[in-house]
């Protein structure tokens, strides 16, 4: 409980941008106006995801020691 409450619930949210051809986290090309992915390049279709700020600096660290990260896209549910 403790660590959900740190990681998810009490930290700030952020929003990434994830591939769903390859599920790699990409980023946003300011000159391109257009998100980018890095293994796709052009072919790539992301999606913005909204998650905590602990878990993309998570991502980002074990992206860091060479650990390939993945996160699989579900199909998006309409609110109405």
């Amino acid at each position: 409980m403790l660590l959900r409450e740190r990681l998810v619930t009490s930290s700030d949210r952020t929003v990434i941008w994830v591939c769903e051809n390859c599920g790699y986290m990409g980023w946003f090309d300011a000159r391109k106006n257009a998100p980018v992915c890095p293994v796709c390049g052009d072919k790539g279709r992301l999606s913005p995801v909204e998650v905590s700020y602990a878990f993309k600096l998570l991502m980002q660290e074990l992206m860091g020691l060479g650990i390939s990260v993945k996160l699989k896209l579900k199909d998006r549910v309409a609110r109405g």
